[in-house]
């Protein structure tokens, strides 16, 4: 650094379109220290500007900048940095997106948008998405939004707290520079999107947009937009998000570390005549025909209950060819549990138009985990019983829990995922 330049410069590492902010903390009269074991490279410390307005640091080693750092006043610029490394950490950048739903963000959780080809996701996820090792995705069901998992994460954040031996629990507006070090010294980060159409996110006005291959091709690229192709992802779908996720898993193996379903059958549900009527319905009632259908004492109005508000807002702003589409496919989709067996044991799809390219997934077997509450009334619990058993593993299945276990006993669903995490 030549004299006058400031002790913080700010550096654009920029690929192609893609760029990512970062500050690079150099003493004013002395060189970058180096960072690791005796022997190793000098390394730059960048304090990256993240999608959570918090800054997480990575180091990136100086022999990979292949330039040095020239001043400019009081300004320096690296230039021609790793583009792999500049790459990466733009794809982790996500415009902050307002709050939907009746629900508080906790502390640790911030709304987000990830741009895809149709047009933007809305997602909520930990603050330490860009620094963490090891990220978890979860993808909500029918009538449902990323919100559903708002009263969850809280339990999930505390169980992986005490896996990890992290703990921040400071009550609100404490906590200081102590509560950012400890989210940012998490290892999991944790990420839940609403689907296409569902609440905030894109929403096509085709009504041809939303086959199950659209779903599960959104979930692909998100997952791509999240780094999942450097940072594989612990995958998790609720009920009609299960059946997204098999096929994800199975388009895809590559971007995932395990898969896990919860009160998501593997076979459609039963076609009542009322499920037959359905999608019609919809399409000209619109979403509010659920609200009544389900919540049938309710009116629409605010509610006192944030779950019962929710789904009425979810209602509202879902679209109708959204919910009459899945409300369609779901009483006849087909059953993937064959390939999916071939995947956990380290088969693979014997498909030709299988696009899994990660032989490595396909070698060892994909972990895989099967949760239900044992009161579930949208599939016979018997279904998820068939579906372990042809998987070859051991489903947990939790007493006075409902098709949302994750409302119901959160501690120990919390638990109980970590566990499967933690030997997956």
């Amino acid at each position: 650094m030549g004299p006058g330049c400031s002790r913080t410069c700010h550096a654009c590492m920029v690929s192609g379109t893609m760029g990512v902010e970062a500050t690079i903390g150099l003493p004013e009269s002395a060189p970058p220290s180096p960072v690791g074991p005796p022997g190793a490279p000098p390394f730059i410390s960048l304090s990256l500007l993240s999608f959570a307005s918090l800054p997480f640091t990575a180091s990136l080693p100086m022999s990979s900048c292949r330039t040095l750092i020239q001043p400019h006043g009081r300004r320096c610029w690296l230039r021609k940095c790793g583009v792999r490394y500049a790459e990466r950490m733009a794809s982790y950048r996500f415009p902050r997106i307002p709050q939907f739903g009746p629900f508080d963000t906790p502390d640790f959780l911030r709304t987000f948008g990830i741009d895809c080809s149709i047009g933007r996701f809305t997602a909520i996820g930990s603050r330490n998405l860009d620094s963490a090792d090891r990220v978890a995705v979860f993808i909500p069901g029918f009538t449902g939004s990323k919100e559903d998992f708002i009263p969850f994460f809280p339990a999930l954040w505390k169980a992986l707290g005490i896996h990890e031996g992290v703990m921040d629990d400071f009550p609100d507006g404490q906590g200081g520079a102590d509560r950012v070090s400890g989210i940012a010294g998490r290892s999991t980060a944790i990420v839940a999107y609403s689907q296409r159409g569902q609440a905030d996110s894109v929403a096509p006005t085709d009504r041809h947009a939303y086959g199950l291959d659209d779903f599960v091709a959104d979930g692909c690229e998100i997952l791509e937009r999240l780094g999942a192709r450097d940072r594989p992802v612990d995958l998790v779908g609720h009920s009609f998000g299960g059946v997204v996720a098999r096929r994800v898993a199975l388009r895809r193996p590559e971007l995932l570390r395990s898969l896990t379903v919860f009160d998501s059958g593997a076979v459609p549900v039963r076609r009542t005549p009322l499920f037959a009527a359905a999608p019609t319905l919809i399409r000209v009632f619109g979403p509010m025909l659920l609200y009544y259908a389900y919540r049938p004492k309710l009116r629409d109005e605010p509610q006192g209950d944030k779950l019962a508000e929710l789904f009425r807002q979810n209602m509202h702003a879902t679209s109708r060819h959204h919910l009459a589409s899945v409300a369609d496919f779901m009483t006849r989709f087909d059953d993937v549990t064959d390939d999916l067996r071939r995947l956990h044991d380290g088969g693979g799809n014997d498909d030709d138009d299988f696009t899994g390219g990660d032989a490595t997934n396909r070698r060892r077997g994909l972990p895989m985990n099967i949760m239900y509450g044992v009161d579930d009334d949208v599939w016979p619990t018997a279904v998820y019983d068939r579906e372990a058993e042809a998987l070859g593993i051991a489903p947990i299945a939790f007493d006075d829990a409902a098709h949302i276990p994750t409302y119901d006993r959160p501690e120990e669903f919390a638990a109980a995922l970590v566990d499967f995490w933690r030997r997956a």
